[in-house]
Parts: structure tokens; sequence; C-alpha cells
């Protein structure tokens, strides 16, 4: 009888858990914006690589590649500020960057060089 109680017991535990981790297939997918671009030298129009980019605002901070490239993912949807920092060239911010409802921004920035 205390077996079959034991039993019992677990077996409703085990049900029990598993509808814990049961997702909702039918809801609506969170909004992805993504904020891409690529920064060159103004003068040059050389693309410039391991420039840190930064979205104000938020913890999001990317460096440009080979091809002075860079890209935001997975952005909420809001007002931002872009802005490219690299050594020898002139922080640059670009303002009124907006995205919503899973919008995809091209922002090219291009750095003057400091003289």
């Amino acid at each position: 009888m205390k077996s079959s109680l034991i039993i019992t017991l677990f077996a409703a535990v085990l049900v029990l858990s598993s509808f814990k981790g049961e997702k909702n297939v039918d809801a609506a997918p969170v909004a992805a914006n993504t904020i891409s671009g690529s920064i060159m030298d103004k003068e040059t129009g050389e693309f410039l690589a391991g420039v840190e980019v930064e979205l104000e605002g938020t913890s999001k901070k990317v460096y440009t590649d080979f091809d002075g490239n860079y890209s935001f993912s997975n952005v909420k949807d809001g007002v931002y500020k872009v802005k490219a920092h690299l050594i020898s060239y002139k922080e640059e911010s670009l303002t009124k960057v907006e995205v919503a409802n899973a919008s995809s921004k091209k922002m090219d920035i291009k750095l003057d060089q400091a003289h």
C-alpha cells in the first residue's frame, strides 16, 4: 500500500513538472530590429577596421570588421544614437536612429581625421 502511494505521488510530480516547461507555440514572435552599416575615412573613402561602435542608451558595443562593417541585432523598438570612435579620428554620433516592428536600418558613418 505504501509503495503504490509513493509511486502514484512520484508519477503525479513527473506529470506536473512536465507542464512547467511547456511553451505557447501560438505566441507572436518578438520584433528583432537591426542597425548596421559601414564606417569609412571621410577624406579617402577607405573602410576602417576596429572602430568601436556604441548604441547609446544600451550596453551594446561592437567593433567594425576588416571591411568596416558593424551590426547590432535584437535591438528593442526605440530611438537611438549610434556613436563611432577610433584613435586618431574625431568621434562621430548619429542621432535619431529609429527602429520599430522588426525593421532594419543601415547607417553609414564617415569619420574625420583628428589633426
